[in-house]
């Protein structure tokens, strides 16, 4: 069974865990360059806000990959250090 943040869990929900994960990832980026072009499209400015989205989204998207890169490190800490005590 795979295991994060110290918790048994089986293969289907650590799949549907990275599918959550991925999918919001992949939204954060892509809806905010979605509402720039629907703005545009509506106000009749295009390109601007197509690329104020696409800079913004691109710019939360990697804080959100940054903090779920966070997340597993501190999780495959935590299981290092849990089997080195189980090891002593």
């Amino acid at each position: 069974m795979a295991k994060f943040r110290g918790n048994q869990q089986s293969p289907l929900a650590v799949g549907w865990m990275w599918a959550s994960r991925i999918t919001n990832v992949s939204l954060t980026v892509i809806v905010p360059a979605g509402v720039g072009w629907w703005c545009d499209k509506l106000w009749g400015t295009a390109p601007w806000l197509v690329i104020l989205g696409a800079v913004v989204g691109f710019a939360v998207g990697t804080v959100s990959l940054r903090q779920l890169v966070q997340d597993l490190e501190r999780a495959d800490k935590e299981d290092s250090d849990q089997s080195d005590q189980k090891r002593e």
